[in-house]
């Protein structure tokens, strides 16, 4: 799967991803997922330290997880999806409650590209990333990292 991201013909930078998750396990194992695929990680424990982050590092992504201490994942999207579009990441859910979603929840969750259920399959996490870069790439008409197509 390494390679199928092609860094952008501007500075040659890998994409950047912050991945938030109150389980330090979680995080790990996504950030070493995505080392392992050439692309840059931040972290945060959970929506409040994770918006703080995407203001200031504008990662290319965020992959977050729901049901957090503090501030959850609905309100960091809600959060996220109000920036300017150029500092607007694209945004994976990666939860365990997928199944118990409430109804007001819908909409929130209608800014994030796909949710995705724990437990993680690498190559499905890997599939959304790359649709997610290419999806926000089109849509910005930026240099940021082009995915290529996948299957």
């Amino acid at each position: 799967m390494a390679g199928i991201l092609e860094p952008s013909s501007q500075g040659d930078k890998p994409p950047k991803i912050l991945v938030t998750d109150d389980c330090r396990r979680i995080r790990a194992t996504v950030c070493a997922l995505l080392e392992a695929w050439n692309m840059d990680s931040l972290t945060a424990e959970d929506g409040e330290a994770a918006f703080r982050s995407a203001v200031k590092h504008r990662p290319d992504l965020v992959i977050t997880d729901l049901l957090m201490p503090r501030c959850d994942g609905y309100s960091l999207i809600s959060r996220l999806s109000v920036l300017p579009p150029r500092h607007r990441p694209a945004i994976i859910v990666l939860s365990g409650s997928l199944s118990r979603l409430e109804p007001h929840h819908h909409a929130t969750l209608r800014q994030a590209d796909y949710l995705l259920s724990k437990p993680i399959r690498p190559e499905a996490l890997f599939k959304c990333i790359a649709r997610s870069l290419h999806k926000r790439t089109a849509s910005l008409g930026a240099d940021a990292c082009l995915p290529m197509p996948c299957g």
